[in-house]
C-alpha cells in the first residue's frame, strides 16, 4: 500500500503541478503553457484575475505540501475543492480528459483513506 499512497501523491503533484505552472505562467507572463483555453468556463475563470490568482495560491500550497511530504492532510484538504472543479470540469466539457479525471479521483481517495484518521474528527458532532 505504500507504493500506492506515493504513486498518488507523485501523480497529484505531477498533474496539478502543470496546472500551476500553467496559471502562474499566465498571470506573471502571459504566457500559456498548455495553450489558450478555449472554453468560455476557463477564459472567465481567467478573466477574473483576484479570483485566479487566489486559486493559484491555494493550489501552489496544496501541491507543494504533497511534494514535500510537509502536512498532506492539510495539502489534501486544499486541494480538493480544485480537484472536484477540475475533475467536473474534464467530465463535462474536455470530454477527452475523462481518464485523467478518473485518476484524479482515485489517487485523491487513496490518500483521503491513507489520512482519514485526521479527518474523521471533523465529521463528528
Amino acid at each position: 500500500m505504500k507504493w500506492l499512497e506515493l504513486l498518488s501523491r507523485l501523480f497529484l503533484v505531477f498533474w496539478l503541478g502543470i496546472c500551476v505552472v500553467d496559471g502562474w505562467g499566465y498571470i506573471l507572463f502571459d504566457y500559456y503553457l498548455t495553450g489558450e483555453p478555449v472554453t468560455p468556463f476557463l477564459s472567465g475563470l481567467m478573466g477574473t484575475m483576484w479570483f485566479w490568482v487566489f486559486f493559484k495560491v491555494i493550489q501552489t500550497l496544496g501541491v507543494l505540501s504533497i511534494a514535500f511530504n510537509y502536512k498532506v492532510p492539510l495539502g489534501l484538504f486544499l486541494l480538493l475543492p480544485s480537484t472536484i472543479i477540475i475533475c467536473l470540469f474534464y467530465f463535462f466539457i474536455l470530454q477527452a480528459f475523462i481518464p485523467v479525471a478518473v485518476l484524479l479521483i482515485v489517487a485523491t481517495g487513496i490518500l483521503l483513506k491513507r489520512h482519514q484518521d485526521k479527518f474523521l474528527p471533523l465529521l463528528k458532532s
